[in-house]
């Protein structure tokens, strides 16, 4: 058996989950993760063109070409291996969805961003696909933020929290190029995601819960000035749900209204602050000068 920390539980496995933090064997693990058979009746909703299902207790997942995810009760899942995808791929979705998954069956909110922390204040930088939201956390983090995850912040609201990731960066090719990495000593995650992974040295991250005081949420538009403003009343709680990982898999879930009073809790606790970025012009700098300014004065 193996035996790591990922996002701040201990975690037991029938396999090595290389991107947690290996530790010594523990009497009474949080969660089992395992590579084995997924439930039969899973497979018979298979053969009706299923490909997920959400309950109380329990969701699975299929992903084509790659296989089952089960998660129950918020302490175990089962992969059940169903194509030629590499390992690196089956990792990426674990750690990402199915525990993002798992956490939310915890009582979690695991919100999509870089988490980072600032002179001992913890902030979430969030945006879709081609943002600039990667590209704002890696020059925060050149400029004096330390990491504490890469994709997924998972919030406990009833103390605003946010647990640590993992200590491993996920670059596209670009960004490698751009920070000046040797692609040669990265690990390629596969054609699904096309990204390479950077393990973090100990000194580069910060592997404890963090306090959640602030999110920024980047997008880029078609005009020609940077719009930066804090943002208030029921837009928070709008960008708190529509930032929830994997919000298409989530929303599916039965929303039960203590998951509507965990967005509210973020909303109300946590300062959010919308930066509007043009589509054709380098704000980079003015971008990251906003988000220390709004950090030195929370």
């Amino acid at each position: 058996m193996n035996y790591c920390t990922i996002y701040g539980i201990n975690v037991k496995s029938n396999f090595c989950i290389t991107e947690g933090i290996q530790i010594d064997p523990v009497d009474n693990p949080d969660a089992y993760v395992e590579m084995g058979i997924v439930p039969e009746f899973i497979k018979e909703e298979r053969k009706n063109h299923h490909v997920a299902e959400f309950r109380d207790k329990y969701c699975w997942i299929y992903i084509e070409g790659l296989g089952y995810y089960y998660i129950e009760n918020g302490d175990h899942i089962v992969i059940e291996k169903d194509g030629n995808d590499s390992e690196y791929t089956i990792m990426t979705f674990l750690t990402g969805l199915a525990f993002a998954l798992l956490f939310t069956q915890r009582g979690f909110v695991p919100l999509h961003g870089s988490v980072l922390d600032y002179k001992g204040k913890g902030c979430l930088i969030s945006g879709a696909s081609g943002s600039g939201k990667s590209s704002t956390a890696f020059e925060l983090l050149k400029r004096g933020a330390i990491f504490v995850a890469d994709d997924i912040g998972m919030v406990d609201s009833t103390n605003m929290t946010v647990n640590p990731g993992f200590p491993v960066q996920r670059l596209c090719e670009d960004q490698i190029e751009r920070l000046g990495f040797d692609k040669s000593m990265l690990e390629y995650l596969g054609e699904r995601k096309n990204k390479y992974a950077r393990r973090l040295e100990p000194d580069e991250y910060i592997y404890e819960k963090r306090p959640f005081d602030a999110m920024f949420r980047i997008k880029r538009y078609d005009g020609d000035e940077l719009i930066c403003k804090e943002v208030t009343g029921a837009d928070k709680i709008k960008i708190v749900a529509e930032n929830v990982f994997c919000y298409f898999f989530i929303s599916d879930m039965k929303m039960k209204p203590q998951d509507m009073m965990r967005y509210m809790q973020i909303a109300t606790k946590v300062r959010i602050f919308s930066i509007m970025r043009p589509r054709d012009k380098n704000t980079l700098d003015e971008i990251v000068k906003y988000v220390f300014d709004r950090m030195e004065n929370l």
